[in-house]
């Protein structure tokens, strides 16, 4: 199965063009009202085409970039791509479990009160 792609547009146009120029060539290149072109090239990034190989998107940047619109091709993911292959629809834990019949209230507080290790003139004299 060959890879699938989608033209995207991030709203560049090629330089010394202005945007009303490349609109109008749209317009014209796809047959298609001015107003809708428009409405296309004011949002930042826009989807022109979806689920194209890789020989029919590169047909599509060559006349959008005789149109004046700077376009590129991002490769589309199956859903099985998506997810890990090894998935059992389970989640597991990366925690080890915790051992049965052990309780932390039976561990032995050894070190809780320290005797107090200070030797010198601030040690106190009447403990």
């Amino acid at each position: 199965m060959s890879a699938r792609y989608r033209l995207v547009f991030r709203g560049k146009y090629l330089p010394g063009l202005a945007p009303a120029e490349v609109a109008a060539n749209l317009a014209e290149l796809f047959h298609i009202p001015l107003a809708q072109v428009e409405e296309l090239l004011a949002n930042q990034a826009s989807i022109i085409k979806r689920d194209v190989t890789l020989d029919e998107g590169n047909r599509y940047l060559e006349v959008l970039a005789e149109a004046g619109l700077i376009t590129h091709l991002e490769a589309l993911h199956d859903a099985a791509d998506a997810v890990s292959k090894h998935w059992d629809g389970l989640e597991r834990r990366l925690a080890p479990r915790r051992q049965p019949g052990r309780d932390r209230r039976d561990k032995r507080r050894v070190g809780a009160i320290q005797p107090d290790r200070r030797t010198g003139a601030d040690r106190r004299q009447n403990d």
